[in-house]
């Protein structure tokens, strides 16, 4: 099972996302701030959904550390143009998108890691 650390500050959309990609079958993990997610890094997943603006710091801050635990990054933004530009990133998932694009690119993540 794909182990999935989601960060994530809004309660609203870090539930909601939760209950949908353990729905489709991945072990989740959440984090509400940057010092969160680092402390659950020791889990090590294979996937992570890292949310940009985090009350105590920028989730970008933390994508060398998540690429040493060799996880894939998907960053979760408000603007996925700038997060584009994000090194390090597999890929980026706006908020407000259609969630079913976030699954096909978490499985396909998913399917990488594996193989």
């Amino acid at each position: 099972m794909t182990r999935i650390l989601l960060v994530e500050d809004e309660p609203r959309n870090r539930e909601t996302l939760d209950a949908v990609l353990s729905a489709e079958g991945f072990a989740v993990e959440t984090a509400a701030t940057l010092s969160e997610a680092r402390a659950k890094l020791a889990i090590v997943p294979d996937l992570v959904v890292l949310d940009l603006g985090l009350p105590d710091g920028r989730g970008s801050d933390l994508v060398p550390e998540i690429r040493a635990t060799g996880a894939r990054v998907v960053i979760l933004t408000g603007d996925p143009e700038a997060a584009s530009a994000e090194p390090g990133v597999d890929g980026t998932f706006g908020k407000g998108e259609d969630v079913a694009l976030l699954l096909n690119m978490l499985h396909l993540l998913s399917d990488l890691t594996r193989s």
